[in-house]
């Protein structure tokens, strides 16, 4: 039930049961009498209905719709490369199809980002984004408030596109590996030089309030800090995700040398903390960045179930009518939850929340409500040595905790002003 985490400083007390974590100054492997009653006082026992809940509950959702299949690259990692291309198109009829659907499955949402980006390069549907757009303005209401977003390449951004985006107020993202082309070598070949620069000309013709950064953590990635500087002053927010399969052969990764890379970055925050720089770590501490969702959770001590919002606040309708139960699914016959035509299969969502709350290979990790497991998709398809994965996750919740102890030790204003910005869009 309980397990201690200690440091050279301080201890990190777990409860494996409920989630919630105290961290203790001082090295201690029991709990006395009197930090027992402090911590039954603040709530350490108690065992909340922690619970993935119905989507008819969800305020907030995060749907895709998958507009083509279609993309003017051939990243190796893809996804896209799994699933069969048919030759499905997407239309303004099956769009408001889902959106109609959607009112069905979430009558109580309050916010909607819509993502259009699926397993092809979205801006090769130029005018139907426009559409869609429009459609989404005159749709939204105070209280049902519905934003489109997506994530492009960018070599098909222009001054047109980017105009049209920061006049509709449009946040988006674009992919990228890194601030040299060496390191985007899974994204271009060696002929592509003249693409690359095209992108990073793009982006610096972009008001970084409208846009944020997804990249992926390769073999080929040289320097975590250099690249996450390049970001910050490029984007508004930053996502740094591990390829998937990268405890694979075929894209073996060293994890002692690549969690190095990751302390260096968490020095870096450090140091620009010590500076009164809080702006600085903002964009990474966020749901989708693979260390800055575990950051956002150690801070604010609040448990999860799930890793995100699969088959809840996240669904993703293919080009021909299939929903899935997020993007990464598409195709996965396993991890179709539902059919445009008819709806959601209520029994099928059940199994699959189920699969992910109740994983045996999680079931008795001390991690557990942290970490909220492995991504299903991850786990069936990529060949992923969870032994690896694992290992890696609670080393950075580690981290997580040695940044957690320093901010309350040495900066506890800077502390309550993070919780603060947290809470404000802890379900964004």
């Amino acid at each position: 039930m309980i397990k201690f985490i200690n440091f050279d400083y301080f201890t990190v007390i777990l409860n494996t049961v409920n989630g919630k974590n105290f961290i203790y100054d001082g090295i201690i492997t029991e709990i006395n009498s009197s930090l027992n009653e402090y911590l039954e006082k603040n709530g350490f026992y108690i065992i909340p209905n922690i619970k993935i809940s119905e989507m008819a509950e969800s305020k907030i959702i995060l749907p895709t719709i998958c507009i083509t299949n279609k993309c003017n690259s051939n990243c190796s990692y893809c996804f896209r490369k799994q699933i069969k291309n048919d030759d499905y198109s997407f239309d303004m009829v099956k769009y408001n199809n889902f959106i109609n659907l959607l009112y069905e499955i979430y009558p109580n949402f309050e916010y909607c980002k819509l993502d259009l980006t699926g397993y092809g390069e979205p801006l090769l549907e130029y005018d139907l984004i426009k559409k869609i757009i429009y459609d989404a303005e005159d749709r939204s209401l105070s209280n049902k408030k519905i934003d489109v977003g997506f994530t492009t390449n960018g070599i098909l951004l222009n001054e047109e596109k980017i105009k049209f985006f920061k006049e509709k107020s449009i946040y988006y993202g674009i992919s990228l590996d890194g601030i040299n082309f060496k390191e985007n070598k899974n994204r271009f070949n060696s002929k592509d030089i003249s693409k690359f620069k095209i992108l990073i000309k793009n982006i610096k013709l972009i008001d970084k309030k409208y846009i944020g950064i997804s990249t992926v953590i390769t073999s080929n990635t040289k320097n975590i800090v250099r690249n996450y500087d390049f970001f910050i002053k490029h984007f508004n927010s930053v996502t740094m995700k591990i390829v998937r399969g990268f405890s694979c052969e075929s894209k073996k990764m060293d994890k002692v040398n690549l969690l190095k890379k990751y302390k260096e970055l968490l020095n870096k925050f450090i140091r620009k903390i010590d500076s009164n720089r809080i702006d600085y770590i903002i964009p990474i501490i966020n749901d989708e960045d693979y260390f800055g969702k575990i950051l956002k959770r150690v801070v604010l001590n609040i448990p999860v179930l799930s890793r995100c919002g699969a088959a809840n606040s996240k669904i993703a309708l293919d080009l021909n009518g299939d929903i899935y139960m997020c993007a990464s699914a598409v195709g996965k016959c396993e991890y179709r939850i539902g059919l445009l035509s008819s709806g959601i299969d209520y029994k099928k969502r059940k199994v699959i929340i189920d699969n992910i709350i109740n994983n045996k290979i999680c079931i008795d990790c001390w991690a557990r409500f942290i970490c909220g497991g492995p991504c299903l998709v991850r786990l069936n398809y990529y060949n992923e040595d969870m032994n690896e994965i694992c290992w890696l996750t609670k080393e950075l919740i580690i981290l997580a905790f040695e940044f957690k102890y320093i901010l309350i030790k040495k900066y506890p204003e800077i502390f309550k002003k993070l919780i603060s910005i947290l809470m404000d869009k802890y379900y964004i």
